[in-house]
């Protein structure tokens, strides 16, 4: 009898060894790029974010990181809607103990669930347990789903003929770089012309509609029995009036618990529907969510005190996670091939840029690209472009965005310094600029020129702040268009 409960011990193991390893092998790769950093760092967050994908696209734990010392991570994800974030918040209380949850309260005009493709990517992996069946059995309305959802070998099964290396091997470069978060891919990136948004006064609401406001609830009453803050937010974008009115109506809901909810539809400067929109009606780019997170850092830090551990020992991962973020923006912005999406990518506080722009492109630039070029600048009133008629002229910003020159470039002082360019010498000439950057903590001195080749050809000088590392290059664009290329590689 012994023998026998241990042979069906040793098969039971090794029967959910094998279920599980062809799990990880055939299952898609997409849920363990997202969450794999929530699962190795579970102790560090102090705040959760949860959503669909405006915030997944819109908030960047990596800049509450850098700019106020907050660990976060970013659950949101395209079509997870308010059930389906109640049971992923659910998931994650299992194994993270955060002081706050942020949840977007995007489609709080949903009447019943929806299972929309994409949950699996929240889901996926997770492992098996008593929460994520309660999920699928709560969510989901046929056994097949059900199933695909506890074991996603199920789901995954007939995947055998597509594998590659990288099912059996994590490639690190995949992973969301962003703890969860995640902009939009060069394929999809734009500086998008928004839609019309007119303001609709706050009188003007719907009450959420009963899925919604059930597991909006829900979510509440979750974390306030585990003694967790939540932050109700409604994130900017050019919202029809429909959108408005059920954003408005969240407003009682909140009061009622007590609880803060941020409609930024109500709250006007937050970010800049002319150059913060990646498509016209939904969805912020760098530029935007840069803005949004700033601004949502500064009122955590106000409202709940949230610490920083910026300079706490046991979050040196967090530096080391931040510099491989700085190098992953880097190549992006060297990928460019629109002056455009150049422009906006690099209206980042950890980014310098120099832009030389002869007589002839500034005449032929349009309102919306000055506006683009005003945006490297936290203050845009610092750079004057009304002025600009038959002159050159040479734009120059640093750390936090600030504009360390905007002119002539035969005006511009021969000595600038500043925490991105350290130590930068100018040396104006005809129809062009050289540059000379010299930095104490690598100890190197690199000269570059700026000399457009064309009548209309804009020439940019980036450095990006690296924790003691730059790296300039020069790009040059004519008619909006990537021309060429001189300097180092990013």
């Amino acid at each position: 009898m012994k023998k026998q409960v241990f042979r069906a011990t040793v098969f039971l193991l090794l029967l959910c060894f094998l279920v599980r390893y062809l799990s990880q092998v055939t299952v898609r790769k997409d849920s363990y790029y997202k969450l794999h950093s929530f699962f190795e760092r579970k102790d560090d967050f102090d705040v959760l974010f949860f959503g669909i994908s405006h915030t997944q696209a819109g908030i960047s734990p990596m800049v509450l990181w850098q700019q106020y010392g907050i660990t976060s991570f970013n659950f949101a994800e395209s079509r997870c809607e308010i059930p389906f974030s109640y049971w992923l918040l659910k998931n994650a209380l299992e194994y993270s103990s955060p002081s706050l949850v942020v949840m977007d309260i995007r489609r709080a005009d949903r009447q019943e669930i929806i299972a929309l493709d994409g949950y699996s990517t929240v889901f996926d992996e997770f492992p098996l347990s008593l929460v994520k069946i309660e999920a699928a059995l709560d969510l989901l309305p046929t056994w097949d789903q059900r199933l695909e959802l506890i074991l996603p070998l199920f789901r995954f099964h007939g995947r055998w003929k597509e594998l590659n290396r990288f099912d059996f091997y994590h490639e690190p470069s995949r992973e969301r770089i962003d703890m969860g978060g995640s902009a939009y891919n060069n394929a999809h990136l734009s500086v998008a012309v928004p839609a019309d948004f007119e303001l609709l006064p706050v009188s003007e609401k719907h009450s959420p509609e009963k899925a919604s406001e059930e597991y909006l609830r829900r979510i509440i009453e979750l974390c306030q029995e585990k003694n967790i803050d939540v932050l109700l937010v409604e994130l900017p974008y050019p919202a029809d009036a429909e959108s408005q009115k059920y954003a408005n109506g969240i407003t009682d809901l909140a009061a009622e618990y007590g609880i803060d909810y941020l409609n930024m539809h109500q709250i006007p400067g937050i970010v800049d529907f002319t150059v913060d929109m990646n498509d016209a009606d939904s969805h912020l780019n760098d530029s935007g969510a840069y803005k949004l997170t700033c601004f949502i850092g500064q009122y955590l830090r106000n409202r709940y005190q949230i610490p920083s551990h910026r300079y706490d020992n046991q979050y040196k991962w967090w530096h080391q996670r931040y510099t491989w973020y700085l190098s992953h923006r880097n190549r992006r912005i060297s990928q460019q091939n629109s002056l455009e999406n150049f422009l906006m990518l690099s209206s980042h506080g950890s980014i310098g840029s120099l832009i030389y722009i002869p007589a002839q492109a500034a005449e032929k630039m349009d309102e919306r690209m000055r506006r683009i070029l005003m945006n490297l600048s936290e203050d845009t009133t610092a750079i004057d472009l009304s002025g600009i008629k038959g002159e050159d002229l040479l734009l120059i910003t640093g750390w936090q965005k600030q504009v360390l020159y905007c002119g002539k470039p035969d005006h511009v002082p021969s000595d600038l310094s500043d925490e991105i360019w350290e130590s930068l010498k100018l040396f104006p000439g005809q129809g062009s600029i050289r540059i000379r950057i010299s930095s104490e903590q690598s100890k190197q001195t690199q000269t570059f020129e700026l000399t457009p080749k064309q009548e209309d050809e804009i020439c940019c000088l980036t450095k990006i702040w690296h924790y003691g590392q730059v790296y300039p290059s020069v790009f040059c664009f004519s008619h909006g268009a990537f021309s060429r290329f001189s300097g180092h590689d990013l």
